[in-house]
C-alpha cells in the first residue's frame, strides 16, 4: 500500500453509466463525486481556441455534461474531475460560478502509456471542488516513504528531524508520484481506492463514479453559457514601426511599458514567474488585486508578450494553478500549446494536503518550436554541460554522499524528460538565498533555457527579481534581457551580473541571511542553543505519554528539568514545541524501527 488513511467509516462506492446519470433528476444521495474524462480524440488538440472553435471541438460537449451532471449534485458535495490537461482548464472556469476550487492532482502515469512526441505527457490532472462555498473536510492521509535504490535510504534526507516525522510516511501532497496509472475510458482503480479513501470521514456515506462515453451523444444543457473566458476583445497589440529590443541588458522599469518598446517578432524564448496576486511581500508590486484587475494586467503583458515572440519561439509561464489556468485560456486563443509541466515544489506544508504543484505552461509562435534541443543528444554530446537537464530516476536520493558514490559507479540514475519535474527543489536554505520571496532554483532555469534555445538567442524575463533567468542565460552564453520594476531587486540583479563578470559562482554559498520570506512563518533567529531543540522535544514527547495527552505549557514547566524559558525562547509557538508528541518518529534507513 502507497498511503493510509485515518478512515472514520466505509464509504460505499457506486459505478454508474453516464448515459444513465444525464437522464437522471437528482443525484443527491451521493456526497463525492468522480468523473472521468476519456482519452481525447487523436486530432490535435495544441492549436489556438476561440469561441467559435470551443464550440466545435468535444471540449464543449465535455464541458456541458460535466456542467449537466454537477447541477444534480446537493450542496457540500465533493467533484472530482479525471482528465487530460488540455481539456481540465476549461472545464474548471466553466464550473467556477457555482464550485469552490481547491486542487488540482498531479497523477503521474504508467510509464507504457506516456503520450507524445518531444517532452512526453507523463501526468493527467484530477480537479477537486465542493459545491458552494464549503470547506474541504477529509481524512488524513499519508504516502508511504520512498527508498534509493543504491543506499537503501529515504530519497529525501531528513536530517535532524527525523523524531518530527511519521513511520509510516509524509502527508500527502497535490502530485501524486507515488503511483502509476494508465488513463483511459475507465477509471483507474487506484484513483478510486485513494478518492475512496481521502473521503471515508462523517458524514460521507455513498461515491458515485461515471465515465463520460464519446459514443453517446452528449446532453446539450440549453442554459449552458460560454463562459466569459472566451469573451472579449484580445487582438494582439500593433506592431511597433519604431522599436528596439534591448540585448544583455537588465532595465529598471514596468514591464508592460517597456515590452511596449520592443520590436515584435524579436524574442528567441520567454520565461515569466509574474506576482501571483497571493499577498506575498514583494517590493514595489501589489500582490493583492481584485482577481478581475489581476488577470486584466495579466492579459495586458501577455499580449506583449505573444507580439515580441519570434514565430518557432518558445513561451514559458510559471503561476499557480488556480490562475494558470486562466492563463492557459487566453494563451490558447493566440500560441499553440505545448506542455503543462508539473513542477513539483514543495512549499510550506500550510494544510492537510501540502502544495506541491506548480505550472509551468509551454507555448510556442507556430505548432512546433523553433528550437526543441533533444535532451539525449545534448547529454551524449556534452555529458557535463547538459547533465543537469535531464533528471534523476524515481527511486534515487539526494544525499551528496550517495550521489558522489553513484557517479564513481557510473550507475545509471537518469530517466527520460518528460513534462513532470519531481527532481528540482525550491531554494531552503538561508545560505542560498537572495532577498526575494520567491526566489528560484537555477537548475530550473538552466533546463528550460538548455531545453528551448540555442547560444546567442536572446531570453526575455519581464518579471526579472534578483535576476536567475538572465544568470543562467549569460552563464549559457545565451543573450538575454530582464526587466525588472523594484529598484532593490534590480540592483541585487547588476550586483550578481558584475559578480559573474569577475569569474565567481553567484548561486554559490554567501553567508548573508534574507530578510525576504516565502510565507508568514516568523523566521527563527541564529542562537546558539544551550540544549538541543530536538532534545527538549522529545523530553515533551515523554511527558505526553506519561499524562497521556499533549502536555501544555505549565505542565512542562512543572515537569520539565530544563528551564521553561528555553521553550519559550527556542520555538515559533507551543505548536512547533510539542510536535514530536504528535507523531511517531522515523528511521531514514530501510527496515528499521523508528527513532
Amino acid at each position: 500500500m502507497t498511503h493510509k488513511a485515518e478512515i472514520e467509516t466505509h464509504l460505499e462506492v457506486v459505478d454508474k453509466p453516464i448515459i444513465e446519470l444525464l437522464g437522471s433528476n437528482s443525484l443527491d444521495e451521493f456526497d463525492i463525486l468522480l468523473v472521468n474524462i476519456p482519452n481525447l480524440s487523436p486530432q490535435s488538440y495544441n492549436k489556438p481556441i476561440n469561441e467559435k472553435s470551443f464550440r466545435q471541438s468535444e471540449f464543449y460537449d465535455i464541458c456541458n455534461a460535466i456542467v449537466d451532471l454537477s447541477s444534480k449534485i446537493k450542496d457540500q458535495s465533493k467533484l472530482l474531475i479525471l482528465g487530460e490537461v488540455e481539456i481540465l482548464p476549461y472545464v474548471k472556469e466553466c464550473l467556477e460560478k457555482n464550485y469552490r476550487f481547491h486542487h488540482w492532482f498531479v497523477v503521474r502515469r504508467d510509464e507504457k502509456s506516456i503520450p507524445g512526441d518531444m517532452l512526453k505527457n507523463e501526468h493527467v490532472g484530477l480537479l477537486l471542488f465542493t459545491k458552494g462555498n464549503s470547506t474541504l473536510n477529509h481524512a488524513v492521509m499519508r504516502v508511504a516513504y520512498e527508498y534509493c535504490r543504491y543506499c537503501n535510504k529515504t530519497t529525501k534526507d531528513y536530517g535532524g528531524k527525523k523524531h518530527l516525522y511519521h513511520s509510516f510516511g509524509t502527508a500527502i501532497s497535490d502530485v501524486w508520484k507515488d503511483i502509476a496509472v494508465t488513463h483511459g475510458d475507465t477509471l483507474p482503480p487506484e484513483i478510486i481506492n485513494r478518492v475512496k479513501d481521502l473521503f471515508s470521514i462523517l458524514p460521507n456515506k455513498k461515491m458515485l463514479t461515471t465515465s463520460l462515453n464519446f459514443k453517446i451523444p452528449m446532453k446539450k444543457a440549453s442554459q449552458f453559457i460560454i463562459p466569459h473566458f472566451l469573451d472579449g476583445n484580445n487582438n494582439l497589440n500593433d506592431p511597433k514601426i519604431l522599436c528596439h529590443t534591448p540585448t544583455n541588458r537588465i532595465i529598471n522599469g514596468d514591464a508592460i511599458k517597456e515590452l511596449q518598446k520592443f520590436c515584435s517578432n524579436s524574442v528567441d524564448m520567454i520565461f515569466v514567474d509574474p506576482p501571483y496576486n497571493l499577498s506575498k511581500n514583494y517590493e514595489g508590486y501589489e500582490d493583492n488585486l481584485s482577481k478581475d484587475k489581476y488577470f486584466e494586467w495579466c492579459n495586458e503583458w501577455l499580449l506583449e508578450l505573444i507580439r515580441v515572440l519570434k514565430p518557432g519561439g518558445s513561451l514559458f509561464i510559471l503561476n499557480v494553478p488556480a490562475a494558470a489556468t486562466k492563463h492557459y485560456i487566453f494563451l490558447r486563443k493566440h500560441l499553440y500549446f505545448q506542455n503543462w509541466i508539473a513542477w513539483d515544489a514543495l512549499s510550506n506544508p500550510v494544510r492537510r494536503i501540502m502544495p506541491a504543484h506548480y505550472p509551468i505552461l509551454y507555448f510556442t509562435k507556430g505548432p512546433k518550436p523553433k528550437v526543441f534541443n533533444n535532451p539525449k543528444i545534448l547529454f551524449k554530446n556534452n555529458k557535463e554541460k547538459y547533465y543537469d537537464i535531464l533528471p534523476t530516476n524515481y527511486g534515487f536520493c539526494t544525499r551528496n554522499s550517495c550521489l558522489s558514490k553513484r557517479k564513481k559507479e557510473n550507475v545509471n540514475e537518469k530517466k527520460e524528460l518528460t513534462d513532470l519535474w519531481t527532481d528540482i527543489h525550491r531554494i531552503k536554505h538561508n545560505s542560498l538565498r537572495e532577498d526575494h520571496p520567491t526566489l528560484l532554483p537555477p537548475k530550473l532555469l538552466k533546463r528550460l533555457v538548455l531545453l528551448s534555445s540555442n547560444e546567442s538567442d536572446l531570453i526575455l524575463d519581464c518579471f526579472n527579481g534578483v535576476g536567475t533567468t538572465t544568470l543562467v542565460s549569460k552563464i549559457l552564453n545565451r543573450s538575454y534581457c530582464g526587466i525588472e520594476k523594484n529598484n532593490t531587486y534590480f540592483r541585487i540583479s547588476l550586483k550578481r551580473h558584475e559578480l559573474i563578470n569577475e569569474g565567481k559562482d553567484v548561486f554559490s554559498k554567501n553567508g548573508d541571511i534574507p530578510k525576504s520570506k516565502n510565507s508568514n512563518l516568523k523566521r527563527v533567529n541564529v542562537t546558539h542553543y544551550k540544549i538541543p531543540k530536538k532534545t527538549l522535544q522529545l523530553e515533551i514527547k515523554e511527558l505526553s505519554i506519561k499524562l497521556n495527552k499533549i502536555p501544555t505549557r505549565e505542565e512542562v514547566q512543572a515537569n520539565s528539568k530544563y528551564p521553561i524559558e528555553y521553550f519559550d525562547d527556542y520555538f515559533r509557538n507551543w505548536s512547533e514545541a510539542v510536535a514530536a508528541a504528535r507523531t511517531t518518529g522515523m528511521s531514514e534507513i530501510k527496515g528499521l524501527k523508528n527513532s
